[in-house]
């Protein structure tokens, strides 16, 4: 977890993680995010609990699109992760 930011750019001295819970989406942090953000958005009530998680996934996908860039020209072997690991956030979904 030394390598673990939310910054888009990889740490110079970081290593890829392609198991665990990576194996399964590629993004578990952002995966977080989102279940918080949307049980607070529930717990809020009306009409933000459904529109606060749409909105912060659709803020997470650009951010991941621009980090995931970053990490391909890092990590030579990004391209074959993704396609082993095509979810990006919700398993079976995104």
């Amino acid at each position: 977890a030394e390598g673990l930011t939310m910054a888009p750019t990889p740490r110079a001295e970081g290593h890829m993680v392609d198991d665990g819970v990576y194996g399964v989406v590629r993004h578990p942090m952002y995966l977080s995010a989102v279940l918080i953000f949307a049980g607070w958005a529930r717990w809020w009530g009306g009409p933000l609990s459904v529109i606060a998680p749409i909105g912060m996934l659709a803020f997470l996908l650009q951010k991941i699109a621009y980090e995931e860039t970053r990490l391909i020209a890092h990590y030579p072997d990004y391209d074959a992760y993704r396609e082993r690991v095509p979810n990006q956030i919700l398993p079976g979904l995104i």
